[in-house]
């Protein structure tokens, strides 16, 4: 099955993993969010376990939603990897549970999102993240484990996976439904039973768990289509965060309100690496000097100047719309100038005084010529 290569996949490292990695460090928080990113999502089941070698090969049952580019997916444990800062790596005793449970014929759900080569996976009890690692014709096919999602099984689900497929079966075909999800406790107490697991409700359109709304999202796909089709799910709202570009119009043709950017200067530097840059800020009431900030480019933020994309270099105008309880992560920057203030709405006249008013001639009256004038006067 050509599974050598995987025994080498510690020796390498993450090193060449893109930094970009909010799918997994920062996981969508709904099981509707997760499938709205996701470009594919697949029911497949244990075709081979290498329990030695620290390996799993899945093949594909059927797809859920797009098409996964391959049948046979092979899956690494390295209990030294991580995702990030943010994430644990997947230990010893995690990576133990689930070489132990794979099966052939055990059935597995996998979710990817294709433009930073990630994926989900949930096994029974067991959420896990993973990273393309193959070469880029097989990449779909092989992926490096490194971290495991302990939370996802209080807010996607904890059952079984065919259970979760045919929730998403409904959720796809735009109905909501309810998944087991655990109540309280831990995972190890999941496994052995003694937790508390309770219904949850979920669908595409639910995007909020527990008063917290998603994070910005990296696009949002709905419906069971391929990437560059059209979109056919009958979800038009998008992910919190994706708000209507300034001046965008709606489907009543009318145009957006123009939002207010928090931040408005012109772009002193830009870093190497094109993630931050600094805005220097003008004077104003509270500050007599111009005052220099340095900006984070979130994750997933449009740079654009008009209705296109574009890159900062010095010395442009910008205005910077900031992620949500943040004070220098940029959601958004646009190059040029910000959008103009609302103008107030016009006066009512009749809350007009009289010397407002302009004079009005009584109706029907005619101009007195002015030789009458003069001899009225005499």
């Amino acid at each position: 099955m050509g599974w050598l290569p995987l025994v080498f996949l510690g020796v390498f490292g993450l090193a060449v993993v893109p930094a970009a990695q909010g799918y997994i460090a920062g996981p969508p928080i709904t099981l509707g969010h997760v499938v709205n990113w996701s470009d594919f999502v697949m029911l497949a089941r244990v075709d081979e376990v290498h329990r030695d070698r620290g390996g799993i090969v899945f093949r594909k049952v059927r797809d859920i939603k797009g098409k996964w580019p391959t049948d046979i997916v092979r899956h690494a444990f390295n209990p030294t990897s991580g995702a990030s800062k943010s994430k644990p790596p997947l230990d010893a005793k995690e990576r133990a549970y689930i070489l132990d449970w794979a099966e052939k014929g055990k059935l597995a759900v996998l979710f990817a999102l294709k433009s930073h080569g990630m994926a989900h996976t949930y096994i029974d009890q067991c959420w896990y993240g993973s990273l393309a690692a193959g070469r880029e014709k097989d990449s779909w096919g092989l992926w490096e484990t490194i971290c495991p999602e302990p939370e996802l099984l209080r807010n996607f689900c904890c059952g079984k996976p065919a259970e979760l497929a045919a929730a998403l079966d409904a959720m796809i075909a735009g109905k909501e439904t309810v998944v087991p999800v655990v109540g309280g406790g831990t995972t190890e107490e999941l496994r052995q039973g003694r937790t508390r697991i309770r219904e949850l409700r979920v669908g595409l359109k639910i995007l909020e768990f527990e008063g917290k709304r998603v994070p910005d999202s990296p696009k949002q796909v709905i419906g069971n289509k391929e990437p560059g089709e059209k979109n056919t799910g009958d979800s038009k709202s998008e992910p919190d965060g994706k708000k209507a570009r300034t001046g965008e119009k709606n489907s009543t043709g009318k145009k957006q309100e123009e939002s207010k950017p928090d931040l408005v200067g012109t772009v002193k530097a830009v870093s190497s690496d094109g993630k931050s840059f600094t805005l220097l800020r003008p004077p104003s009431a509270k500050r007599a000097e111009p005052t220099p900030i340095d900006i984070e480019i979130g994750e997933h933020a449009r740079i654009t100047a008009g209705n296109e994309g574009a890159r900062l270099a010095v010395g442009q105008t910008a205005g910077v719309w900031l992620q949500k309880g943040s004070q220098n992560v940029a959601r958004a920057v646009h190059i040029g100038k910000p959008p103009p203030e609302r103008k107030p709405a016009p006066e009512d006249k009749g809350n007009r005084s009289p010397a407002d008013m302009p004079e009005k001639k009584p109706e029907g009256s005619k101009p007195v010529p002015e030789n009458k004038k003069q001899s009225n006067e005499n």
